[in-house]
């Protein structure tokens, strides 16, 4: 059995057998795509070209440039993979078809494997320059436990909240993941096989009762509000209107994430967002 079936996909300690797994195999971590990023932990590859899929200087998903001031309207799209639009070619991608169907400049930002925290963290280095008149996240309902990872496909940014004392960005810079392999920073903890197989078991009982009101949760829930707060500030700021796009997800038919669905949903209400 490999090492990560045995852990919680959600916990650093998966990520890290992931690309420990990627190592051995490949002598890499197995980065194609992508490319190392000090601010963002990585994003994806300048000036990719490979079947239908054509990033530019920057790595946005586009086979141009785009000027710093807009002649029209123009939005930029944030999010993770479903933005990007991973497994289908430029014009496929939802920013693609939004753009044909409104005649509005769209930039697609979206970068595989993103938090929603790295997405905050990319409209703010770089989205609000480009002076759009629309900021759209695509929020998928795995992103909300991303947010509480500072590793995944590497070494991350993450916020901490600590309730009404604040929000705190951490993990910046980050280091050169070559680096941090040298270093061991990927190599596994202390847990013990017997801990991995309770936790297996434990995490397997939880999903069948349909537990999830877990400290880890609680925090998932103050960060991810946190986040949508700081993108809804920053886009008014910038004279942008921000919207949500919610990417719910299913497995066997069967639906997964439901309730974060709904904690995301409540949080827009919250906030009063679209």
């Amino acid at each position: 059995m490999p090492e990560d079936a045995l852990l919680d996909p959600d916990t650093d300690e998966f990520w890290k057998a992931r690309i420990r797994a990627a190592a051995t195999e490949t002598g890499d971590l197995g980065w194609r795509d992508i490319q190392f990023d000090p601010m963002l932990g990585w994003r994806m590859r300048s000036d990719w070209r490979s079947d239908g899929v054509e990033h530019n200087s920057v790595g946005y998903r586009a086979s141009n440039e785009f000027a710093t001031i807009p002649d029209g309207l123009r939005a930029v799209f944030i999010g993770d993979s479903f933005t990007y639009g991973l497994g289908v070619a430029n014009a496929e991608t939802y920013s693609a078809k939004f753009a044909q169907a409104t005649g509005i400049e769209s930039i697609n930002a979206g970068v595989n494997g993103f938090g929603t925290d790295q997405a905050l963290l990319m409209w703010q280095n770089e989205g609000i320059a480009l002076a759009p008149d629309y900021l759209v996240l695509g929020y998928f309902v795995g992103d909300f436990r991303r947010n509480g990872l500072t590793v995944r496909d590497g070494a991350k940014p993450y916020f901490v909240s600590s309730g009404t004392n604040g929000f705190f960005l951490e993990g910046t810079p980050v280091p050169p993941s070559d680096e941090l392999m040298a270093a061991g920073f990927f190599d596994s903890g202390s847990s013990l096989r017997l801990l991995r197989l309770f936790r297996y078991a434990q995490r397997r009982i939880y999903s069948r009762l349909d537990i999830h009101g877990t400290d880890l949760n609680l925090n998932n829930r103050e960060i991810s509000e946190d986040i949508l707060t700081q993108l809804r500030d920053t886009a008014s700021a910038a004279n942008a209107r921000f919207l949500v796009l919610v990417i719910g997800h299913c497995e066997d038919f069967v639906p997964q994430y439901r309730w974060i669905e709904n904690e995301i949903m409540r949080s827009c209400d919250a906030l009063g967002l679209d």
